[in-house]
Parts: C-alpha cells; sequence; structure tokens
C-alpha cells in the first residue's frame, strides 16, 4: 500500500501527512486504536485530528518507533471575587448535544497556540473566545513563559500519546466582565464549552 507521508528531515522526527485518511494509517500501523475516536464517547475523532495538524495546532512525530501528538497548550486559571468570596472558573464540555463532562485539567481553560506565536496574543484570543469578553492588561495577575514539557495520553484521544509543552497565567475578570456562566459554541467542531464559577474552599 502506498504510503501518504513521510518523515521531514528539517524538523526532528516530525511526521509530514497529506490527509486525514493516511493519519488513520500510520495511527494503525503503529498500534494505536481509535476506535473510541467518537464525539458520542466524548472523545474526539481522526478528523479533528486532522484539523489540528492543517491549522498547525499539533504535530505528529515518530520517535524510537513509537508516535505522538506533539501540541503547545496554555492553561489560564481565571478568579474573581463574588460577593466579597474569591472563586475560580472551571470548564465543562459537550459534543453533539451528548453528556456534559467536567474537562480534566489543571487551569479554568486551555488554548493550543501555534509554534512561535507569543503567549500574550493566545492569552488574548482565548479570553475572547472562552469569555466573549475583550482582554484587557489589567486581567494579565501572572504569567509564565516558559514551556513546562509533559507526555501523556489526551483523554480526548484514547491510545495516542501527547508531547505537551504548557505556559501557564492566571488572570482576573472585574466588574461587568463577571457572568453567571459562560458559553461558548463551536458547531464545526460539535462542541460546546460551558463556564461556571466554583468558589475557591
Amino acid at each position: 500500500m502506498e504510503k501518504n507521508f513521510s518523515t521531514d528531515k528539517s524538523l526532528r522526527n516530525e511526521i509530514i501527512v497529506e490527509s486525514a485518511e493516511a493519519l488513520e494509517d500510520i495511527l494503525a500501523e503503529h498500534n494505536v486504536d481509535i476506535s473510541n475516536w467518537k464525539h458520542e464517547l466524548s472523545n474526539k475523532t481522526i478528523d479533528d485530528l486532522w484539523r489540528e495538524i492543517t491549522d498547525n495546532e499539533a504535530k505528529i512525530t515518530i520517535e524510537d518507533g513509537e508516535i505522538f501528538r506533539n501540541i503547545e497548550v496554555l492553561r489560564v486559571n481565571a478568579i474573581a471575587f463574588i460577593e466579597g468570596s474569591a472563586h475560580m472558573l472551571h470548564e465543562y464540555q459537550q459534543y453533539n448535544g451528548h453528556e456534559i463532562r467536567r474537562r480534566n485539567i489543571e487551569a479554568s481553560f486551555s488554548e493550543k497556540k501555534t509554534p512561535n506565536e507569543p503567549v500574550e496574543v493566545a492569552l488574548a484570543r482565548a479570553f475572547s473566545e472562552e469569555l466573549g469578553t475583550e482582554f484587557l492588561p489589567e486581567n494579565l495577575r501572572t504569567i509564565d513563559e516558559t514551556p513546562k514539557p509533559s507526555i501523556r495520553e489526551a483523554k480526548v484521544f484514547p491510545n495516542l500519546k501527547t508531547k505537551y509543552s504548557f505556559y501557564d497565567a492566571q488572570i482576573e475578570l472585574f466588574g461587568d466582565q463577571i457572568k453567571p456562566e459562560y458559553k461558548e459554541e463551536q458547531p464545526e467542531k460539535g462542541k460546546t464549552n460551558y463556564f461556571f464559577w466554583e468558589k475557591i474552599r
């Protein structure tokens, strides 16, 4: 069978994939079972991974015979003082009208960034997309632009290990920016994100 992918020697171990079908082939060759990659199981699909690649948000590498998804992620903790008490924002997701599931991430929300994109640009985009309001300089409390590497299996892509480079920021919302809940709809991905405040104990 002809392979529609190749190793790009200019980028260490990166695999250049030409189509979603070729991506599925290379995952199968590396024994990655994608049978549970379904929105109805609150997971992502092969098309979602292909979209990440074409949007320059993810790269596929093969190292010592093992395949990896590689992404850079900004983790954002959002806080606000509501009725005198500190609250933190937490994210929930729903795919195609199925079960709403709290995201198991170490932040209020996260945003994939492209290589060489400034962290501040990714933060402003995430703030606008997730919360539907403009990011202001006074919203920023702290930001760490030093990448923190981690290797783990992403829950939404079972059986595929992901190499993360994490960046962290903390923000605070004020006044009219504080709403009881926030909602971000992504119909092209069949996904809806919900955000709710929870009191910090």
